[in-house]
């Protein structure tokens, strides 16, 4: 691998390579040892990798690996959101404001004394659940350039020594989302640097994410609404106490509220047109989407133009109005009172929710008048009816990419010839699915190889298929949840080896952690659940201390995290990872292949979760030391001739059966017992 990209860049014209490196190779030390002899502090190689976690063990355990391989220090940091660090001076503003809420106190504490510990400012080394609450989007950094150069913490703000040594290093270790919206970021990373894309069948996935933009009007209402309860005069628990007549900060409250109530008026309008121009209403179901065909998009951007330059203006104006109310009461915080602080605290929370959704909306904006409807991108309308027939429905636009190829083409442009890498990126031997995601055409050039993996798979792993798993669609959700809680009680109880179970839905995944809890499970064991017990940072590290614990996650800890010898012992797949049929982008995305003339079962949907079929085994056996299980309680690979044809993705050498799941209970004893 390190000899394949070192010739590329030897060559008098490099291109662009993609190199499927089965897991155990060490691909990470593969392309960061030749590049090593390429990048420098004026070319920078930029790697990309799935998630912020996988960002910190390159920089944890490979950057130290490689520095005593070629015998020097490597310059290196990581790239990503502002939003992900602590904004100093905002933070010491939360701590002069009132908080009745004890648990922002405990928050408030809990930052204290991590600040003493922190050299990043790394909101994500708090290990929480959430940071979508009001006092982290009042606390998170918004970018160097908001930042007020006479603030007492402007010398010491962790972003502006971050962007400092991000320009003097030589290695730039992203993620996928980060570099999908900032490509074009020369002065993050210099002109025209390497760049290696890591987990690249991840990336696809990722792009479409980030290019999928939802805006919904109903919450602007409400945040608008709520806004204006506290501008009103006439309201108990107004602003206008604060601020005395004839005063500028009375003047700005006035404008304040008087555009409050243009932008209800405009979504109001929006939502009229909506209702009138498209038909989404469906009494018989509670949530209808309506997808709009490209002559109906070109209607739509027509017939808006209007309400969104009132928006633009009006949402320009609260900001400024709210900004100069905010810096007068930061100025004179002592003369108010608590009760004041407090109202104002009410307000600030409701109206800093509608300005941080802004940077939502106006990507959505841009996206809708800046690339022709007939591409690759589709809208749809989203109509939730209320349970209550006094409520008003509640409406979403959702616009979104549905081929990824020329976003993909347009981003790679800044870059040298990338080096695309990964474990699982052939289907059935063939790059053909991952090749067309990225936008490579037949004419182009894209040199490929294919790396074997080392392991002896005979006597390392088991794979076995339940062939009493229950069927999703034969069964209600309740049910179905029931059933596989019950099948994995019987796989893990008294069966003592780190267990990772992979789920497709985050329902499913609850509703089955809050039954092995009633079970009784977590009595015996350490149980963690993704977005229950902890985020994704947060349950990884407890898993690794481990030595019996189960982990339930989703479909993001199907790749690239690392659980190596006894960190995993047994990966347990709940479900095929085929994409949710329902799902807005699924549907646009299988209709616009079939007016294509292609099939999207076969082109789509199970080239992707045949991938992410192989990475889920892929967590199981990471050396040649790994022992391990990996049981599919899915009987669609039995019964189905695609889940055949996914069976033999995974490595020939790999014994497979198929069995009920109490005997699959006794070949795991049996597989354990000739291992020890």
């Amino acid at each position: 691998m390190m000899d394949f990209i070192a010739d590329n860049y030897q060559s008098e014209q490099p291109q662009p390579i993609l190199i499927e490196a089965a897991t155990g190779l060490g691909k990470t030390l593969g392309y960061l040892l030749p590049y090593s002899y390429l990048m420098s502090s004026t070319k920078k190689l930029v790697v990309a990798t799935s998630t912020t976690l996988l960002q910190d063990q390159i920089l944890t355990q490979a950057r130290p690996l490689l520095e005593k391989l070629i015998g020097r220090p490597v310059l290196a940091e990581v790239v990503k959101s502002p939003r992900h660090y602590i904004d100093l001076h905002r933070f010491t503003l939360s701590l002069q404001l009132p908080h009745k809420n004890r648990l922002t106190r405990l928050l408030q504490m809990k930052i204290l004394i991590w600040l003493t510990q922190t050299v990043t400012g790394d909101l994500d080394e708090l290990n929480l659940t959430s940071y979508q609450t009001p006092f982290f989007i009042n606390i998170r950094h918004r970018g160097v350039a908001s930042l007020d150069p006479q603030a007492p913490f402007y010398q010491d703000d962790f972003l502006r020594r971050l962007t400092k040594r991000q320009q003097q290093a030589e290695l730039l270790v992203t993620n996928h989302a980060y570099l999908a919206e900032h490509a074009s970021d020369q002065q993050t990373w210099g002109e025209r640097p390497y760049l290696v894309v890591d987990e690249a069948q991840s990336m696809i996935f990722n792009v479409q994410s980030i290019a999928q933009q939802t805006w919904s009007l109903s919450r602007w209402q409400l945040w608008a609404q709520k806004g204006l309860q506290y501008t009103t005069t006439t309201q108990s628990n107004n602003l206008a106490t604060l601020f005395p007549p004839k005063t500028a900060e009375n003047r700005s409250l006035k404008y304040l509220h008087k555009t409050l109530t243009k932008l209800t008026r405009t979504l109001t309008a929006l939502e009229t047109y909506l209702k009138t121009s498209f038909d989404v209403r469906d009494q018989q179901r509670p949530i209808t989407d309506r997808y709009l065909n490209p002559d109906e998009v070109i209607q739509f951007v027509n017939g808006c133009q209007r309400e969104f330059k009132h928006l633009n203006r009006e949402l320009l104006t609260i900001q400024d109005h709210f900004l100069a109310l905010r810096y007068s009461l930061e100025q004179q915080l002592e003369r108010y009172a608590a009760s004041d602080l407090s109202v104002w605290q009410a307000f600030e929370n409701e109206i800093n929710l509608l300005l941080a959704d802004v940077e939502h909306y106006q990507r959505f904006e841009q996206l809708f008048i800046a690339v022709k409807p007939q591409e690759q991108h589709a809208l749809s309308i989203q109509s939730i009816q209320p349970a209550q027939p006094s409520q008003l429905p509640q409406f979403k636009l959702q616009w979104q990419l549905v081929s990824a190829g020329t976003q993909m083409q347009s981003l790679l442009q800044h870059f040298e010839p990338v080096t695309l890498t990964g474990a699982t990126l052939a289907v059935n031997g063939q790059f053909t699915y991952l090749k067309r995601e990225f936008g490579f055409d037949d004419d182009q050039p894209l040199m490929t190889k294919k790396l074997r993996s080392p392991f002896h798979f005979k006597q390392q792993a088991r794979f076995l298929i339940a062939t009493d798993g229950p069927v999703q669609k034969e069964l209600t959700p309740n049910d179905y949840q029931r059933q596989i809680a019950r099948q994995i009680l019987t796989l893990v109880t008294n069966n003592p080896h780190q267990t990772l179970i992979l789920f497709n839905a985050n329902q499913t995944l609850e509703q089955v952690y809050y039954a092995l809890a009633h079970a009784g499970l977590s009595l015996d064991r350490e149980v963690l659940a993704q977005g229950v017990t902890g985020s994704a940072e947060k349950i990884t590290k407890r898993f690794m201390l481990g030595h019996d614990a189960v982990l339930l996650a989703t479909s993001s800890f199907m790749a690239g995290i690392d659980f190596p010898e006894s960190a995993l012992e047994m990966v347990i797949l709940v479900q095929l990872p085929f994409d949710a049929p329902n799902a807005v982008q699924t549907k646009v995305r299988y209709a616009q292949l079939t007016a294509q003339g292609q099939n999207p079962f076969k082109t789509e949907a199970l080239p992707k979760a045949t991938i992410r079929f192989r990475q889920a085994f892929g967590r199981l056996i990471r050396t040649s030391d790994d022992r391990g299980v990996f049981v599919c309680l899915d009987p669609r690979l039995l019964t189905t001739q695609y889940g055949q044809q996914m069976c033999r993705a995974l490595p020939a050498s790999l014994p497979q059966k198929a069995a009920p799941v109490t005997t699959i209970r006794e070949l795991i004893d049996l597989f354990w017992l000739n291992s020890d």
